[in-house]
C-alpha cells in the first residue's frame, strides 16, 4: 500500500478500472526511464488492485446473503 494513496472509496466501480489501467500504462512507460518512480507507481497499483478486489467480495457477500448467487443459475447440475 501507498502511504499517500488517496481515499478511493469515493471512486465509482469505472473510475477505478479507468485508473487501474491508467497507472498500468504509466508504469511501463516509467519503467524504462526511471526504476524508482515505476516502484512507486507499483504501491499505487497495488492499493487499487486491493480496493477492487475489497469491492468485488463485499458484492459476493451481499449476493450471497440476498440469495441472489448468479452462478447457481448459470451452472446446472442435472
Amino acid at each position: 500500500m501507498h502511504p499517500f494513496s488517496p481515499d478511493l472509496s469515493g471512486l465509482s466501480d469505472q473510475e477505478l478500472d479507468n485508473k487501474i489501467i491508467d497507472l498500468g500504462k504509466k508504469y511501463f512507460q516509467a519503467i524504462r526511464f526511471s526504476p524508482s518512480i515505476s516502484h512507486q507507481i507499483v504501491l499505487l497499483l497495488e492499493s487499487y488492485k486491493s480496493e477492487q478486489q475489497n469491492r468485488f467480495a463485499a458484492k459476493m457477500m451481499k449476493s450471497k446473503i440476498d440469495g441472489d448467487d448468479e452462478l447457481n443459475e448459470l451452472i446446472r447440475i442435472d
